[in-house]
């Protein structure tokens, strides 16, 4: 099926760069029934932009769910799909930091990129990475397994790029992209804004936050604070505060001095299974929860966040003391 493609030289940028023909395009956006083709960098945006807007987009992403976003290479058919896209969302180089230097050419009414578009537009709906307060976190040569010169993508301070694992900020995206897909295609308006608004609905009636007093909150990877801040959670330490490195003796001994003195639920993600390290602090902590933070195995963005309540809901029920 040949899809609407927006008149722009992004096409033509990305193929002369690497060695691709360029493909056609239409001097005027398109007032066919075809749906939009957007790609998203990330599966999660693609279940979001799937929900919101349904049959009227075609939507894939391009990294697989299993891989991690802060690196990675792009294949030519990657490129070929980017070529082949009318609108691609992605979130910004402080999550997929290979992007950069392709889409610096690119037309902007080609790409959105959630980040610049939130710091335009609603910058208080983004959150900041944490500074933990353990002095175990500053990675000294003797105790951070990193190489020298490392630039901290999770450092206290910048902005956190984990935008979809919250309600407001998905709902806020999908608003953002419905806003572009209104730009270029009018005649979509009204369909656009009765969807936008059967996916706030939808959105508003996912579960609450499982009860987890008395229980403390240890996540493997800094990534959460979006889903912690819509719950009303909160996370009391985290594993690696970087996504590269892996905690020193001390980090390590400090943490199983706390799973000791308290119970405490270890968020772990399916990339990190089967590490020595999640094994080891698994022994230790009173139970061990996975959230997908990519939705590898989900279809659609509520079911994804259902998934995470309810894998957290996990922690209260293992937790408690038995009777």
């Amino acid at each position: 099926m040949t899809l609407p493609r927006l008149p722009s030289l992004f096409g033509a940028v990305l193929s002369g760069a690497l060695g691709l023909s360029a493909p056609a395009t239409h001097a005027e956006p398109s007032e066919s029934a075809e749906p939009v083709a957007v790609l998203t960098s990330i599966k999660p945006l693609a279940l979001i932009v799937k929900e919101a807007f349904g049959p009227l987009v075609e939507v894939q992403s391009l990294l697989p769910p299993n891989v991690s976003p802060h690196s990675y290479a792009l294949k030519p058919s990657d490129i070929r799909q980017l070529a082949a896209s009318e609108l691609f969302v992605w979130i910004g180089p402080g999550m997929e930091s290979f992007m950069p230097a392709v889409l610096k050419k690119a037309p902007p009414q080609q790409t959105l990129a959630l980040i610049r578009v939130f710091e335009d537009h609603a910058p208080e709906l983004l959150l900041r990475y944490k500074a933990f307060g353990n002095p175990a976190h500053a990675h000294d040569d003797a105790d951070a397994e990193a190489d020298d010169g490392h630039e901290d993508d999770h450092a206290p301070g910048q902005v956190d790029s984990h935008l979809w694992l919250g309600r407001r900020q998905a709902l806020e995206s999908a608003q953002r992209i419905g806003d572009v897909l209104k730009q270029r295609h009018p005649h979509l308006t009204a369909k656009i804004d009765q969807r936008l608004s059967n996916f706030a609905e939808s959105l508003s009636g996912l579960p609450p936050a499982p009860d987890l007093a008395g229980v403390r909150l240890v996540s493997y990877h800094n990534g959460f604070a979006y889903l912690m801040n819509d719950l009303n959670l909160q996370v009391s330490e985290v594993v690696v505060t970087q996504s590269d490195l892996t905690p020193g003796a001390r980090h390590f001994g400090v943490l199983r001095d706390a799973f000791q003195r308290s119970p405490h639920c270890l968020i772990n993600e399916p990339q990190f299974g089967g590490s020595r390290l999640v094994d080891k602090l698994a022994t230790l902590a009173a139970q061990t929860v996975t959230l997908d933070p990519m939705g590898q195995d989900s279809t659609r963005y509520t079911e994804l966040y259902r998934g995470w309540v309810e894998a957290l809901g996990q922690c209260a029920v293992r937790t408690a003391p038995s009777t």
